[in-house]
């Protein structure tokens, strides 16, 4: 952007590095929230398949471990299979284990559980967290609702609307002061039901 090149004009004074560096923080911090709007708003088609729970949760981990690496994540399977969009719940994992991760400040427990239950399977995320009021549960899907400031509010949104794309459902358990569990039940895999 324009700003990094005034930063590099020899006729810059330096004494305003420090602002300038401020203000080029608040444009990306802009650019990024238009960015995620954008994304959200335009349509979303899925190229769903049959996938190895383990492959990709363990991508998705070893990306988190280099993201928050005092983070501790144990991980339990007790299906291998699900029938989804690979980059879409790629998506979804990353929001998931990012607010996770956010909540114990990157230094705390996390557990992922993948299992199978009646209507398919089910990705159940838990953190020791702080946990939700009441409140903040009630709008946690809702656009632009969130507890951090840094946060765009579009993190559980899309979540759940890749969710409703496949078929699925997301749901969330918290109590204040031990934590959250996310869930992520997807139906058995069968093509008709995932919609775009």
């Amino acid at each position: 952007i324009g700003l990094d090149l005034l930063q590099k004009d020899p006729a810059f004074d330096s004494r305003f590095d420090r602002k300038v560096g401020v203000l080029i923080e608040q444009v990306t911090r802009i650019d990024t929230f238009l960015r995620h709007v954008r994304d959200f708003a335009k349509p979303v088609v899925l190229f769903p398949t049959f996938l190895s729970t383990r492959s990709l949760i363990g991508s998705v981990v070893g990306e988190m471990k280099e993201r928050f690496p005092s983070l501790s994540i144990q991980i339990q399977f007790r299906t291998g299979r699900v029938y989804a969009d690979p980059e879409r719940l790629r998506e979804v994992l990353n929001n998931i284990l990012v607010n996770a991760a956010e909540a114990v400040e990157g230094v705390g427990e996390i557990s992922i559980r993948v299992s199978s239950i009646r209507e398919g399977v089910r990705f159940s995320v838990k953190d020791r967290g702080v946990g939700m009021n009441f409140r903040e549960q009630k709008n946690a899907f809702q656009l632009f609702h969130t507890t951090n400031r840094e946060a765009t509010g579009l993190g559980l949104p899309i979540v759940k609307k890749i969710m409703d794309l496949h078929g699925g459902r997301v749901s969330l358990v918290s109590v204040l002061g031990r934590g959250t569990e996310v869930r992520l039940d997807f139906p058995t895999g069968e093509e008709s039901r995932c919609v775009s």
